[in-house]
């Protein structure tokens, strides 16, 4: 398109919508990215902190969108940052973790204020229940080999590196605590803006009695700190729920079959506790 038919095209459209709905406008050219449109609507008139029915701000759509440009203008024109939409995500949290497309959100995140780092104390610990049966060994076997290779400080372990190399900086490990096969309690505390808590039950199954079939899941509970309220509940894995049930053929393969499990589930797990936070702000 060309520049005049540009101008032709806009100039009619903003005509359009300025006699009509110039928020409802200003919304959809917010999330298409279209900032010449967007700056010509907020001069119209157009409320540059509409919400949609979601209640989604013009700078929520183009932040979820990742188009930089589009929010310098609405940050220019006083959109706000800490406005929330009905699921609880600011501008920030949408372009974090929601992201629509394929431009720039990065670019996105940087103009927008990024929260103080989270804390997160972290109880974990496992449980021998679903190792039903071994085609190599006796279920007291398994569970010993099992719990040698410390499932909880393991998880513990993997949660700490991803927070530091992929977490973003958002949130941080300030106590972790292994609890072996004990319950696991989460008491208010102000050590922490968050207690997460993961209940992980390593499974197998002797399968045709020739190959054991492993499946691994891990319960993750998020809780406010302050008051212990549950803030958010997530099941991981699971065998057929999730990962899929792996065979083995020997005992030996347990342990890199679990820990493979135990790194995958790092990232999901300290994004759960982070979407979160972002919503209990």
């Amino acid at each position: 398109m060309n520049l005049m038919k540009w101008l032709f095209y806009s100039l009619t459209l903003c005509a359009l919508l300025a006699a009509d709905d110039p928020s409802g406008g200003l919304l959809a050219a917010a999330a298409k990215g279209e900032t010449r449109l967007v700056s010509t609507l907020i001069k119209s008139g157009a409320n540059v902190n509409a919400v949609d029915k979601n209640d989604r701000t013009p700078l929520m759509l183009a932040a979820q969108h990742g188009h930089a440009d589009t929010m310098r203008v609405l940050l220019t024109a006083g959109a706000k940052t800490d406005v929330r939409d009905k699921s609880g995500f600011t501008a920030y949290a949408l372009a974090l973790l929601d992201p629509i497309g394929h431009a720039d959100h990065e670019a996105g995140l940087q103009l927008l204020p990024k929260p103080e780092r989270f804390r997160l104390s972290v109880i974990a610990g496992w449980s021998p229940a679903g190792l039903v049966s071994s085609c190599f060994e006796r279920r007291e076997q398994i569970i010993q080999q099992v719990g040698l290779m410390k499932p909880d400080e393991s998880a513990l372990r993997e949660l700490q590196a991803f927070a530091k190399s992929s977490g973003k900086g958002l949130a941080q490990l300030t106590q972790v605590d292994a609890k072996a096969v004990e319950p696991l309690r989460a008491g208010p505390t102000d050590a922490a803006d968050a207690i997460v808590t993961l209940e992980i039950e390593p499974g197998s199954a002797c399968a045709g009695g020739t190959s054991d079939s492993l499946t691994f899941a891990i319960d993750v509970k998020v809780f406010r700190a302050r008051d212990g309220l549950l803030l958010a509940q997530k099941s991981l894995g699971g065998g057929l729920k999730g990962m899929r049930a792996q065979m083995v053929d020997n005992a030996a393969q347990y342990k890199p079959v679990y820990e493979g499990w135990m790194s995958a589930q790092a990232g999901p797990i300290y994004w759960a506790a982070v979407e979160a936070l972002l919503k209990a702000q």
